[in-house]
């Protein structure tokens, strides 16, 4: 039996639509994964420098969205891996909300690497091919309306893949 909590709300971010997922649920469309692939071309289009900041914008509202209806004043960066020789909180520290949201765009521009949790077990995680994991014992009306609103779709009950067990400390 995995020692994982359980959380009211446990939510996945993603770009991906839905109805372009085969039947284990994996993305089978053309499309960019990655700030690297500015420049490249996906489903015919190339992906400009423009296309991906309004992109990774979306994601940061939701997860400034998040922070707000949950309540928290400040997390803390856990599993900090820095990619890069600009700044990185170190391990433990506490962020602010717009702290947060920063170290956010830069995970998502893989720069680095860190779980971020608040109280009431609010945690937010980065994953690869762009996808965000927010949850905590908190509600999330305001943001899946918010990340609706954005054109980004969630997947609800999706217990992130970064998640420590609290038992063994381990990811799962």
């Amino acid at each position: 039996m995995s020692g994982l909590p359980r959380f009211r709300s446990a939510l996945r971010i993603t770009k991906y639509d839905p109805a372009l997922r085969d039947e284990s649920g994996a993305f089978t469309g053309d499309d960019w994964t990655s700030v690297s692939d500015v420049g490249g071309a996906f489903g015919g289009e190339i992906l400009t420098l423009g296309r991906y900041l309004a992109v990774e914008g979306r994601h940061l509202l939701v997860v400034a969205e998040f922070l707000e209806e949950a309540n928290v004043e400040c997390t803390r960066a856990r599993g900090v891996e820095s990619y890069r020789d600009s700044w990185w909180p170190a391990e433990g520290q506490s962020l602010s909300c717009l702290e947060t949201v920063d170290v956010v765009r830069e995970m998502l521009r893989e720069r680095g690497f860190c779980r971020l949790e608040g109280e009431a077990n609010v945690y937010i995680h980065v994953g690869f091919d762009y996808y965000v994991f927010v949850g905590g014992d908190v509600p999330c009306e305001r943001t899946l309306k918010t990340a609706a609103a954005a054109g980004l779709f969630i997947d609800a009950d999706f217990t992130s893949p970064y998640q420590v067990d609290p038992e063994t400390g381990e990811l799962p």
